[in-house]
């Protein structure tokens, strides 16, 4: 399994990960979330044996009644 992660801006996170699964055929899935905690794009290729999933997100929590970022003290 590889997987690495990184920062690219204060609250901006990526992650690639690269392993062997069990065996699925063929799997795609693209997401993009807004107002929630994480939120950011996700894809995700699984073919055969093998599975690649990429994430670029916010390292941040939403705060649902307030409909924003929670704010923390730094």
């Amino acid at each position: 399994m590889i997987y690495q992660s990184g920062r690219i801006t204060k609250n901006k996170s990526w992650e690639l990960q690269i392993a062997n699964m069990a065996d699925t055929i063929f799997n795609l899935s693209i997401s993009w979330t807004r107002k929630c905690d994480h939120a950011g794009f996700n894809f995700n290729l699984e073919i055969h044996k093998f599975m690649f999933d990429f994430n670029l997100r916010d390292n941040r929590h939403w705060d649902y009644d307030n409909d924003c970022y929670e704010k923390y003290d730094s």
